[in-house]
């Protein structure tokens, strides 16, 4: 064997050479994996995050810190699925659940957190926290319910009040 040649491959060529080939199948790899909810939306007619259905996770208790002490906000998540992952998005819900609090036990969250911007701050981190935890490809939004959010029922959403129920 001269020097350069592969001892693992077996093979006549240097590491670099297999190294620039396996960036090239990774970067397409990445492309693929970039474009293919893009090109989900488009066959849908609809935007990203704007089209399936939601789930109501059960209320989360998130702690944050106050000069008194430690006091807790009520937060209610809605999960919204793209088109025809529901059955691996809910299957998804008790493990994302888990994710999304313990994000919030070691985001060391204050009062302020949970209103204006930086709630839509606080929104985007806990997306990101359920993206750790399972794939883009499951849920495409989060949202915070609050006073003003119409509420899932039956009568105006009858699949996503089901899978609410059910995906618990």
């Amino acid at each position: 064997m001269r020097r350069g040649d592969s001892p693992v491959l077996g093979t006549a060529r240097p590491f670099p050479y297999h190294a620039r080939m396996m960036k090239q199948i990774f970067a397409a790899f990445l492309m693929a994996m970039a474009f293919s909810p893009a090109l989900g939306a488009e066959e849908n007619e609809g935007g990203i995050g704007y089209t399936g259905y939601r789930i109501q996770l059960t209320p989360i208790m998130a702690p944050y810190m106050t000069p008194n002490g430690l006091r807790y906000e009520v937060l209610t998540v809605r999960l919204r699925l793209p088109e025809g992952s529901e059955r691996p998005g809910c299957w998804m819900i008790p493990i994302v659940h888990e994710k999304i609090l313990m994000y919030l036990y070691d985001a060391n969250l204050t009062q302020a957190d949970f209103q204006g911007q930086r709630r839509d701050v606080l929104t985007k981190n806990m997306f990101d926290a359920v993206i750790r935890a399972s794939d883009r490809s499951l849920y495409t939004g989060l949202t915070l319910v609050d006073a003003n959010s119409e509420p899932i029922t039956p009568e105006t959403d009858p699949r996503s009040a089901t899978l609410s129920t059910q995906c618990r």
